[in-house]
């Protein structure tokens, strides 16, 4: 016979139904959230002449400067040494011009072995100098930045992001010496100014010379460009990064204009 009372029956297990798993977006920490792969090295290199605002978004990320460093380095010797015939022209004209202003008291045999030391000397250096001289401005420019940036401005920038972001942006001098050679050899000569220096006399000199010849369409393009990088990297306006980059560009170009009155 059945137990009449059901409070005897054993119950059936029932086995518990599983939890619904959390989605990766909740379970997952911020912290462990993959961020976003850099770009590579030839497309940051487009963003110079295109987007650099976004060159400046790169280099906070990672301050790679090795790969302009010897784009531009190569580059510039190339070029030195396929022009150095112009260059040459140019140099023993300039020591000539020299000697006949301060009235040399070196007879014409010196001179002669004068200009031929300087020729041999410049030969060496201007390529040398050509590669050395990129991370070089690229430091002197940095610590330009630092101190109107952070120190007057007030603004937070490492050493680093700058120096990273100017040799970025010397990829805009060096095409313009890439656009300058066909016109160097054609014309057999070394200044090509792309600027309002093209309407002076050829050899002008002076205060209205350089001044004329720091409008350089190349320069004024790499001014810009070096506003817009370093806005990213501060945090700025694109504006008011262009703003203080033709601010600095100006008293320098003022200074060496000074100069070439002395």
């Amino acid at each position: 016979m059945s137990n009449p009372n059901p409070m005897n029956e054993q119950e059936p297990f029932v086995t518990p139904e599983p939890e619904q798993p959390i989605s990766d977006q909740q379970s997952q920490p911020d912290y462990l959230t993959i961020a976003q792969p850099l770009p590579g090295l030839v497309t940051v290199a487009g963003w110079v002449f295109s987007d650099p605002y976004k060159v400046g978004e790169t280099v906070k990320r990672k301050s790679n400067w090795w790969f302009p460093f010897v784009i531009g380095a190569v580059i510039m010797v190339i070029t030195q040494l396929i022009i150095w015939p112009q260059m040459s022209q140019m140099i023993e004209k300039k020591t000539r011009a020299s000697f006949a202003k301060q009235e040399s008291q070196m007879s014409v045999d010196q001179q002669e072995r004068a200009i031929e030391m300087a020729l041999s000397a410049s030969r060496v250096s201007t390529p040398l100098f050509a590669a050395l001289g990129i991370p070089i401005m690229g430091a002197f420019s940095a610590l330009v930045w630092m101190l109107i940036g952070n120190l007057i401005m007030g603004g937070s920038a490492k050493f680093s992001h700058l120096f990273a972001a100017t040799i970025w942006v010397n990829l805009i001098s060096v095409s313009g010496s890439v656009i300058r050679l066909p016109m160097q050899i054609l014309r057999d000569t070394f200044e090509i100014p792309l600027g309002p220096a093209a309407l002076l006399p050829e050899g002008s000199e002076g205060f209205l010379h350089t001044i004329l010849s720091g409008l350089d369409i190349i320069y004024i393009w790499q001014v810009v460009a070096t506003g817009i990088v370093t806005a990213a990297i501060y945090g700025w306006s694109k504006n008011k990064g262009i703003s203080v980059s033709v601010g600095i560009f100006a008293i320098f170009l003022l200074i060496g204009a000074g100069f070439s009155e002395m």
